[in-house]
């Protein structure tokens, strides 16, 4: 029963999405390098063992296609498999701050990030930073909440500015203000812009293009199985190129390796992505760019 009412549920929002994006987004006033239509960021999140088990597998399909991408690593894990995460500063690829033992997940399961106080949450972010400087040679600039989405907080975005970061990516995009591109979450509310605001940045992960709410990530792809049959995990990333050219916004996307490592929809996004008239960076790149 349950899950014919979210297949009814999904096919509402399908047919509700195109009238939902067109009123959600706006035409991107700024010029992207390199004569990108739009930017690509695809990045990773390492939550599970099995994910940091695929990193040189993974960074070997990267390399197969040219593809600079963001790699979000949870400390603990990144202390542990050093020899796994060292692919990654091979290939010259950004490491975001996942948190150093990703509260409600494999490592920490009694804890939710969005739940921890403002010391424990600093915690959290400095002894992933320890991690990182050991195996990556720096401070990482971007930080993502564990989950993102419901699980972030206001309150990490002032340990973030205290800590000068460039940036956060932690939003599902049509639950902010964005409008299709980076922002300075706001002081009161991280979802809206306006002042008071951060000086960093959130760059938000880019929504379903077929269902409009949910994270267009390969959680929602294959775990709740909304684009799991041959050719719709690479035809719905088609669907979101075509908004994001449209309105030339930031396309910013992330992917769990367990999910996504051997699929050939993947293979094709790559290829794709390779080929794209688009700018294709790192969330990084794209931070110190909207930030000059």
């Amino acid at each position: 029963m349950r899950f014919l009412a979210k297949q009814f549920l999904r096919g509402c929002a399908s047919v509700a999405a195109p009238l939902l994006w067109k009123n959600y987004l706006r035409k991107n006033k700024r010029e992207w390098p390199e004569g990108g239509g739009y930017a690509l960021t695809i990045s990773f999140d390492y939550d599970h063992v099995e994910d940091v088990s695929l990193i040189p597998e993974l960074c070997e399909l990267l390399d197969d296609y040219s593809i600079p991408a963001s790699h979000a690593c949870v400390g603990k894990f990144v202390e542990h498999f050093k020899r796994e995460h060292a692919f990654i500063r091979k290939r010259g690829d950004e490491a975001i701050n996942h948190s150093y033992s990703h509260p409600d997940g494999p490592l920490n399961p009694f804890e939710r990030f969005n739940e921890l106080g403002a010391q424990r949450m600093e915690e959290e972010v400095i002894d992933a930073e320890k991690a990182f400087k050991k195996v990556f040679g720096k401070k990482p600039a971007g930080f993502r909440t564990p989950h993102f989405g419901n699980l972030n907080s206001q309150r990490i975005y002032n340990i973030l500015e205290k800590r000068k970061y460039l940036y956060s990516s932690s939003t599902n995009l049509t639950t902010t203000q964005s409008r299709g591109v980076p922002y300075h979450p706001g002081k009161r509310n991280f979802h809206e812009r306006g002042e008071p605001a951060y000086k960093l940045l959130e760059l938000p992960v880019f929504s379903c293009p077929v269902h409009y709410y949910p994270v267009f990530d390969s959680w929602h792809c294959f775990e709740t199985r909304a684009h799991h049959h041959r050719s719709e995990f690479f035809n719905a990333f088609r669907k979101a190129v075509g908004i994001a050219e449209e309105y030339g916004s930031y396309l910013n996307l992330y992917f769990d390796p367990r999910h996504v490592v051997g699929d050939a929809d993947f293979e094709m996004i790559l290829d794709f992505a390779s080929r794209a008239r688009a700018w294709v960076a790192t969330s990084q790149e794209v931070a110190e760019w909207w930030l000059k």
